[in-house]
């Protein structure tokens, strides 16, 4: 868990709002609330993060260059290893675009209930008719 001494230089380099944030994404995947949590990390602070999750959290990761997003590269963190075949296979097989499937997987991958998913699908602009 947090330790300032020892985090100070993960805190420096990335600043505190984003450590911060990593480690509450972190906390929440580890204590079960969040199944995968993910964030968009710059290229050069990737290695780094992936190590700090790794050593600080004990989770695993998967990286992906996300098409969708306008980010450098989307780094997803978890507990159990068998969610690297579905974020992978999300991203691999990009034949979903914004559909209803994709939302559903997606949602179900970051926790969302079923409810929540399908006000998100209703509201969603970007969804594909």
């Amino acid at each position: 868990m947090f330790n300032p001494l020892e985090e100070s230089k993960y805190i420096e380099k990335f600043g505190l709002y984003d450590a911060a944030e990593l480690q509450t994404l972190c906390n929440l995947v580890q204590l079960g609330v969040k199944p995968v949590a993910t964030l968009n990390i710059l290229n050069e602070l990737v290695e780094e993060t992936i190590e700090y999750i790794h050593l600080t959290y004990k989770l695993n990761t998967t990286i992906i260059k996300d098409p969708m997003l306008n980010c450098d590269t989307s780094v997803y963190f978890y507990k159990y290893p068998y969610y690297d075949e579905i974020i992978k296979t999300i991203y691999e097989n990009n034949k979903f675009g914004f559909s209803n499937f994709y939302h559903w997987v997606m949602g179900k991958l970051f926790g969302y209930d079923d409810i929540s998913i399908l006000e998100f699908i209703q509201n969603d602009k970007r969804k594909e008719e």
